[in-house]
């Protein structure tokens, strides 16, 4: 019989993971649950999120299926993160992966990681990471866009609304949105904690390409892998440019 697997897509943040997503759960063995990015690992490890999930539990907030990111029972229940994706496993015959696509887990250190990887060896499950890089530029863009549309307040200073180009030149050097964006970082900590089996690295830009359709096929151990290359998720059209100044950064 076919061994079960878990795949942990771990980012980056604005490179495809959306679709990807939602491209694979259309497969007949894949059952993602409920959400696409689950924050267990870094509401656990990272010290600006543990504070989100501290405030989260006081205030007793309760889960919803149109909360896609918070299910409490995940940090009042021990081990309940991992019985949960098991009962996705089970609950038909021809599921053979699930999985869990949250970018922030890309900032995790190598003793968060050995800590993750050992908590799932109890598993009888085949652990996968993918690991998707954008060009640096686009991908801060494309985070900036985001922002735009679900945040237009912080395109406002001094009662001006600022441009792209103005809001990446004040905040591209953000520790945070520094860290998504030092693949390299990432990469050394995966290698360190991970067996090359474990682990694959992609390109944003070779996503709708055949030669990653088989190659992630062969990865996932999926059949028939189908990925729609002409659909879009969360895509927002450039409408302004960026000067020649962040291109050259």
């Amino acid at each position: 019989m076919k061994r079960k697997s878990f795949l942990l897509c771990v980012g980056s943040q604005k490179s495809g993971t959306t679709w990807l997503h939602k491209q694979l759960s259309m497969h007949n063995e894949v059952n993602f649950g409920y959400a696409k990015e689950y924050h267990y690992f870094d509401y656990l490890y990272l010290d600006s999120h543990k504070k989100k999930l501290g405030g989260l539990l006081s205030k007793n907030k309760k889960y919803s299926d149109n909360d896609k990111n918070w299910h409490p029972e995940f940090f009042i229940r021990k081990d309940y993160y991992f019985e949960y994706f098991i009962k996705l496993l089970e609950s038909r015959k021809e599921t053979t992966l699930t999985g869990d696509f949250t970018p922030e887990y890309a900032l995790l250190s190598l003793d968060n990681w050995r800590e993750v990887f050992n908590a799932f060896s109890k598993l009888d499950l085949n652990i996968k990471v993918l690991f998707i890089m954008r060009d640096p530029l686009e991908r801060i863009w494309s985070a900036c866009r985001m922002h735009r549309k679900l945040k237009p307040e912080l395109f406002c200073l001094n009662d001006e609304v600022i441009s792209d180009d103005q809001y990446i030149n004040l905040n591209y050097n953000r520790k945070d949105i520094e860290e998504r964006t030092r693949y390299e970082k990432t990469i050394s900590t995966l290698d360190a904690a991970l067996e090359k089996s474990q682990m694959m690295y992609a390109l944003y830009e070779e996503l709708h390409t055949e030669q990653f359709r088989k190659d992630l096929g062969k990865f996932l151990e999926l059949e028939n892998v189908s990925l729609d290359t002409k659909k879009r998720y969360n895509n927002q059209e450039k409408v302004q440019t960026i000067s020649e100044k962040h291109q050259g950064q």
